[in-house]
């Protein structure tokens, strides 16, 4: 069962949704004027979170219908509410995208403008992937906990990625995966049998905490693995467990009041 924390909060919730209009898509420059903020509102009490892109030599610009392209270059795409903030480089030839929810200030993203560090998918709190767009590659860079898993399949001489492993499957017509639904329900303790695997033929997820070079002209992926540990001698283990949940759940309470929980039914 999911409730609103308070009164206040469905108040809120309620005079959001009035006051909305029916369907509206913006992009607004924040604090920083070189961080861009995507926008949407849906008039569907659902909200839909998808993304995605694609690179194809026979179909440029190519996404799925509803959908708006969130860069010039017309490569990346959004469905519904996606978060999403953008900054491009001085020189105008490089991209930059934080797609969810993402607790890195402006002047954090501005920096990323010039050079982009390994530890970006966790360097702030939230859940989010990072996006570099070029005029001759799309580069994913996925979170090391596959908080938010990225999918990728090929089509029409190329390939499509996406949040949305079901959506590529809807794109190719792809079959169930028996063999994998077959791993996750007898041997859910092995996921080594599965890695990397869908319940959908050729639908393939990307490996958490890499970084994934995808060519324009649809040529193969290029994938690099740059998660590392990262032992920290004067803050205990468990400190740094509290002060990460802390700032993630922080977060998320701050990007939107509409806030629930889940009971089971054992709680009195």
């Amino acid at each position: 069962m999911k409730q609103p924390c308070s009164p206040r909060a469905r108040a809120a919730a309620r005079a959001r949704t009035s006051a909305a209009p029916t369907t509206a898509d913006s992009c607004s420059v924040g604090a920083d004027p070189g961080v861009r903020t995507h926008r949407s509102v849906l008039n569907s009490g659902a909200l839909i979170m998808i993304f995605g892109g694609s690179g194809s030599p026979s179909r440029p610009g190519f996404r799925p219908m509803g959908s708006r392209h969130l860069t010039s270059r017309l490569h990346t795409w959004a469905l519904g509410a996606v978060p999403a903030r953008s900054v491009t480089c001085p020189d105008g030839r490089r991209q930059v995208l934080i797609l969810g929810r993402c607790g890195a200030k402006d002047s954090d993203l501005r920096r990323l403008s010039s050079t982009l560090p390994d530890d970006v998918t966790w360097k702030w709190p939230g859940t989010y992937t990072v996006i570099e767009e070029s005029e001759e590659t799309v580069v994913i860079h996925t979170d090391p906990a596959s908080a938010r898993p990225i999918y990728l399949v090929g089509y029409d001489g190329g390939w499509v990625w996406s949040s949305s492993a079901r959506a590529l499957a809807s794109l190719t017509r792809a079959a169930v995966d028996v063999e994998r639904l077959a791993c996750s329900i007898f041997l859910p303790s092995v996921p080594a049998l599965s890695a990397g695997r869908t319940f959908f033929s050729g639908v393939e997820q990307l490996p958490p905490g890499s970084r994934i070079v995808l060519p324009i002209d649809g040529g193969a992926p290029h994938t690099t693995s740059v998660w590392r540990p990262d032992p920290c001698e004067f803050l205990p283990p468990a400190e740094r467990l509290r002060t990460a949940l802390f700032e993630a759940v922080a977060e998320r309470v701050m990007s939107d009041p509409m806030v629930s929980c889940d009971l089971s039914e054992s709680v009195g």
